[in-house]
Formats: C-alpha cells, structure tokens, sequence
C-alpha cells in the first residue's frame, strides 16, 4: 500500500494496541466512516450497514489482549526521585536501586516499524548534590559499536526542561531551550579501550601513519599496534576540533548537549577544551554507566544539581522538572532522528 504521496505504507499490528487516537468505540467508528484522508484508507460510508460497522468496530477491540494498549499508551506520569543520604553509586546494579519502584514509560518509533522498543522503566534518587536517573529495557540484541560503516549502537537520552509550559517535546523550541543527556552503549566500550579502524581491520596494509607520534620511521609497523591516541591530534580533523565523537581520551560514555529546536543539537565543550572554563560556557558534566544482562539494558546518568556555568540547567531539590526519553535500538539501525520517543513526564526532586 501508498499513501497520497507515493510512500509505502505498512498495515498496523492492532494486537499491539498502538491505535491513531485510541480504541475508544466512538473513535473507531469515525475513522472508518470517514477513513483516513492522504493514506490507502478509505471511507466505508455507504458500504456497511450500521449494524457491521459495529460489529467491525468490536471486532477491532477484540484484537487487542487485555492490558496491553494501557501500557503502550503515551502519557504524562510524575517519577518522583527520592532523597538519600551519602554518595549514589553509579553501576545500574547498585543495591540502592532495587528499593525504589519504576515507573513504565511508553516510546514509540518516530519511523514505524512492529518489532520495536516499546517502553522503558524509569527510577530516580537525588542526595542534594546531584541527580541520578536509572533507566531500564529490554533489547535482545546487544549492539555497542560505531567502528563499521554499517555499525549501529543502542542508546538512550533524558531531555529536560525546566519551563513552567515546556516546549516542543522533539527538540524543545525556540521559546525554550531543552537540555539532553545522551549515553551510548559504544561509547561504554570505547571507554575500556577506544576502538578504531585497527578494530575492525588488524591486518590492512598501511605502511604507516605520518601522524604517528611513537613511531620511527624504517621501523617495523602493524596496524594491530597503531593507536588512536599515539596519533598527532592536529592531523586528526575530528579530534582536532574537539567533535565528542571522535575525542579518544574522553572520560563519560554520556554526552551532555543543548537543543532549541530541530537541527539545533549543540555538544557542550569537554571540562579541558581550550578556553571553555574561561569563556564561562557550559561544559560536560554528564557521568553514565551501562550494563546489558540477559537481554536488557540498565543505564544510570548521573549530573551533579548546582548550575556552574553559565547556561547550564539549574536543578534543585523540591524542584518539578520536564523529563522526555528516547531509545536507540542498534539492531533496527536507529541513529539521529531514527528512535523511539516519550512524550514529557513530570520529574519531581524530594525536598
């Protein structure tokens, strides 16, 4: 099937219980009276009696087992995050964090697709200094790598805001700055060992790297051996203007950025960049820690509360806050605007 523009469009699991608008009887049976405008639907006005129309109506309901429709709905929640007392451990397997019950939030993809990450389990503590968010979900597959070119990696983002009317949850807005916190599982590897070409290909042929700052030239030379971090930044384009993408030496598997809209995603500097803590601008303070069990995948990200810099998101205890989500499923291919998202829930920090 195609829509009114030529692009292919999919039928619908209804067993999912993912419905435009809802499943409410009324609601079916406008749709199918009127159909969908702009999709292969049409209007079976006319058609059906009264009588099969209902009948067509249950017949849909039915579709869907019981329980299933309430937990993928898209809803607005309150994940309060509870105060404690000392240091919040940062593994995801922390004992602290079995006392303190989730919170099911609902994702859906921005692109459809049937096989898809459908919801995630939120926790949240604070201890007055800083701000902890666990974050839990199910995904068969494990996919931490960016190295080949058709290398995907899963992943997950809090966006926060803390207007009192919040913006456009997809990027906030230009009335609203909305402040993300992104963790990649490839980056969690990367912080074991930093994996780069040599990764993938050991044994391709290079005489050697001009930009090779341990190397003396006539000496023997395996690519196995050549590191990224051996390599003279200057000559490393990415490295070289601070892009937290291609950085080596970075110390968080989390990347902290700012947003006012699409296509406005800004990395903020690493604590080292030159000249960022003299310009006053705000810098990466995101620490995150991931580990993927039996099929699913636990994340902390931890930020400390006290703003000190200028723009950075001011966080507080007894403060209500916007919280948004989004998930990247490697094995899908997601990556960029390719995710399942949340809408806004409500983040409450206890006095």
């Amino acid at each position: 099937m195609q829509d009114n523009q030529g692009y292919p469009v999919r039928p619908r699991d209804l067993t999912a219980g993912v419905f435009k608008g809802s499943s409410e009887s009324k609601e079916l049976y406008y749709r199918i009276m009127a159909g969908l405008p702009g999709s292969p639907m049409p209007s079976y006005a006319g058609i059906y009696t009264d009588e099969q129309l209902w009948d067509l109506v249950h017949y849909v309901q039915s579709l869907v087992p019981p329980g299933v429709e309430e937990r993928v709905r898209l809803r607005r929640q309150t994940i309060r995050a509870r105060r404690v007392r000392g240091d919040i451990p940062s593994k995801p397997s922390a004992e602290i964090w079995n006392a303190v019950q989730p919170v099911a939030v609902a994702v859906t993809p921005l692109w459809w697709r049937d096989q898809r990450i459908d919801g995630i389990d939120v926790k949240a503590l604070h201890n007055g200094k800083e701000l902890a968010i666990h974050l839990s979900w199910n995904d068969p597959t494990r996919d931490d790598s960016l190295v080949g070119q058709q290398a995907f990696s899963d992943g997950i983002a809090a966006q926060l805001s803390t207007e009192p009317d919040p913006p456009f949850f997809g990027m906030g807005g230009d009335h609203g700055a909305v402040s993300i916190w992104h963790w990649k599982a490839a980056w969690q590897q990367d912080l074991a060992g930093w994996r780069d070409i040599e990764t993938v290909y050991p044994d391709a042929a290079v005489d050697w790297y001009p930009g090779q700052r341990d190397y003396r030239h006539g000496d023997a030379f395996e690519v196995r051996e050549a590191k990224t971090t051996s390599q003279d930044p200057s000559l490393m384009a990415g490295w070289a203007a601070e892009n937290p993408l291609s950085i080596p030496t970075r110390a968080s598997a989390a990347e902290e950025a700012a947003a006012k809209g699409l296509g406005t995603l800004t990395s903020k500097p690493l604590p080292a960049a030159p000249g960022a803590a003299k310009a006053g601008l705000p810098i990466q303070r995101v620490q995150a820690s991931g580990d993927w069990r039996e099929g699913r995948w636990r994340v902390v990200l931890q930020r400390p509360l006290v703003p000190v810099e200028k723009g950075d998101l001011p966080l507080q205890a007894g403060q209500k806050v916007s919280v948004a989500f989004a998930v990247w499923d490697g094995q899908a291919e997601d990556r960029d605007g390719q995710k399942s998202v949340s809408v806004w829930q409500r983040l409450q920090l206890e006095r």
